[in-house]
């Protein structure tokens, strides 16, 4: 990442802590796998997508 300080994220909490160690994700896993069905079902219908982040 070409001007992120991998240490200033962490320090801003930007993402969880010890997220480099095994399994530290693995909270995430419930939502993203039906996340991804609807992505890929929005695909196949040719829709748009609009993600938020706040």
């Amino acid at each position: 990442m070409s001007g992120v300080d991998p240490a200033e994220l962490t320090s801003a909490e930007v993402y969880p802590l010890g997220r480099s160690e095994p399994g530290a994700l693995e909270w995430g896993r419930p939502w993203y796998d039906g996340l991804t069905q609807f992505f890929e079902a929005a695909a196949r219908a040719d829709d748009a997508m609009l993600v938020w982040l706040d």
